[in-house]
């Protein structure tokens, strides 16, 4: 019976590819080099963005993805023991309101020192607590720098909360802005 499949399939026409149309024209991109985003991590050592001036250092077990130029996401950071990540935004001046999240909801909110960032500015603090219990809840800190509002959003897997906002304590405290 086997051998009735393979004589088949060795003895049986196909049905041929299709032809592909091609177009007449090509369509003219030019592409600028200099305005695609690089597609690169940032691993293990000082990270600058040369938009706003924000640097980071990029402590061990951290790697980052920086935004795209014209993104108000400036870098992503992901701390590979905990799973946490840490978004840097900087966004148009709206008084260090936290920005809207889909899948939580801003529950505590507050001004004052609990931030490990070294900054002069006033620094606002919020958290925001997932509307599904297995999602990451979110621990913001805001605060205002040469005419943004810097967002700084770190997203803590379920059980990870010590060890995520102590890591990203230490993280915080490497940021400098530039003028």
């Amino acid at each position: 019976m086997t051998g009735f499949w393979i004589l088949w399939l060795v003895a049986c026409p196909r049905r041929g590819l299709e032809p592909m149309e091609v177009p007449d024209e090509q369509p003219e991109v030019s592409v600028d080099l200099a305005e695609q985003p690089a597609a690169f991590r940032v691993v293990n050592g000082p990270w600058t963005d040369r938009e706003t001036g924000l640097s980071i250092d990029v402590l061990e077990g951290w790697s980052g993805q920086p935004g795209t130029v014209d993104s108000e996401l400036r870098i992503r950071l992901e701390h590979a023991s905990s799973g946490a990540s840490l978004e840097i935004r900087a966004l148009e001046p709206a008084g260090l309101v936290p920005r809207e999240r889909t899948g939580c909801t801003w529950e505590f909110s507050d001004e004052g020192g609990y931030s490990s960032l070294r900054v002069t500015e006033p620094v606002r603090v919020s958290s925001c607590v997932p509307n599904d219990p297995g999602a990451p809840r979110v621990f913001a800190t805001m605060t205002q720098h040469g005419g943004w509002d810097w967002h700084f959003d770190l997203l803590v897997p379920q059980g990870y909360l010590a060890a995520a906002k102590a890591s990203a304590d230490s993280l915080l405290a490497t940021v400098r802005f530039g003028s």
